[in-house]
């Protein structure tokens, strides 16, 4: 199972954390649109994203993958039924540039 570690930090200046990262080496790739809704059961969160173009996914999170498929049958899914795809990866599936 494809695992992502993600960080958050909250900016209240878009472009100064722009300029962070590039002074950082970073270079800029790309640019999107996402709305979010989200929602917690415990310690499970479930958020639903919408992409302009992209039916909407609903993402489930949690510390351990037993709590993963927690979520995931909760919904009235099994783990088969879930993918790992990433946005540029659905970008890619449903030719959304």
């Amino acid at each position: 199972m494809l695992h992502n570690e993600e960080y958050e930090v909250e900016t209240s200046d878009f472009a100064a954390m722009a300029k962070i990262l590039e002074i950082a080496g970073l270079e800029k790739y790309g640019e999107s649109i996402k709305t979010r809704v989200s929602y917690i059961f415990g310690d499970i969160t479930f958020d639903i994203d919408t992409y302009p173009g992209i039916p909407e996914y609903a993402e489930v999170e949690a510390q351990t993958r037993d709590k993963v498929e927690e979520g995931v049958k909760l919904l009235g899914f099994t783990m088969a039924d879930t993918t790992c795809i990433t946005e540029s990866g659905l970008r890619e599936k449903y030719r959304v540039k």
